[in-house]
């Protein structure tokens, strides 16, 4: 990620670990469990700093600007000089850095550094943001039995065209492969996109049951 972008994610040492759209789809998911679920399964302990009232009236741009911003960042970890009598924090690395070095050299090895030391914590956010595109067909699938009276074939087209448009928006970004965007519930008969559908909706009920619990999106396998 660009250097830009990270700092566009802290304010006052204070950082939004997740992308945007990774809360956002949270979001839509709680707001789906609450329209279309037994109120009894949403433990809203697990969300009582969100303020639910905010939440059920609000799109998450309004709920994000009143609340989400506030609760959902991470204080950032001071900077410091060590000293061989100081005591070390966990999640860190101690780096010796000669200071007659160019600085940006020095920037520069000790990004190198701190990535390869982040390596696996890196891989699993990347792993969870690529899951994001997968998440959002689920949820489509499963609300178009609520919003709209569709046709299987209805259905299947619809769940195709905003695989579509979520990958011209996402352009060289996209997590998803051209091929098999173009290949999405595109063929196969009617009882094998009945079930890919059928799966679709089932993972969005686990991931639901996840979210009134407040996990996101927790185990769907």
């Amino acid at each position: 990620m660009a250097r830009t972008d990270i700092k566009k994610r802290i304010k006052n040492d204070v950082i939004i670990d997740e992308r945007i759209q990774i809360l956002r789809l949270h979001y839509e998911y709680l707001k789906a469990a609450i329209e279309h679920l037994d109120p009894k399964q949403l433990d809203r302990s697990k969300y009582k700093h969100w303020n639910m009232k905010i939440v059920e009236s609000h799109s998450f741009n309004g709920w994000w600007s009143k609340v989400g911003k506030e609760i959902l960042g991470r204080k950032l970890g001071g900077i410091k000089e060590m000293t061989s009598s100081s005591k070390r924090r966990e999640n860190t690395v101690l780096i010796e850095i000669p200071l007659d070095n160019p600085t940006e050299y020095s920037v520069d090895k000790v990004r190198e550094i701190i990535n390869s030391k982040g390596n696996s914590l890196n891989s699993r956010k990347t792993d969870e943001r690529l899951h994001y595109l997968k998440l959002q067909i689920y949820l489509d699938a499963y609300l178009l039995r609520f919003t709209k009276n569709l046709s299987l074939t209805q259905t299947a087209d619809e769940l195709r065209n905003k695989r579509i448009k979520i990958l011209k928006q996402r352009g060289s970004r996209s997590a998803m492969d051209r091929t098999q965007t173009e290949k999405f519930l595109s063929g196969g008969n009617y009882e094998s996109i009945q079930r890919q559908i059928l799966r679709f909706r089932q993972k969005a009920q686990t991931i639901l049951n996840n979210v009134c619990k407040g996990e996101f999106p927790g185990d769907y396998s």
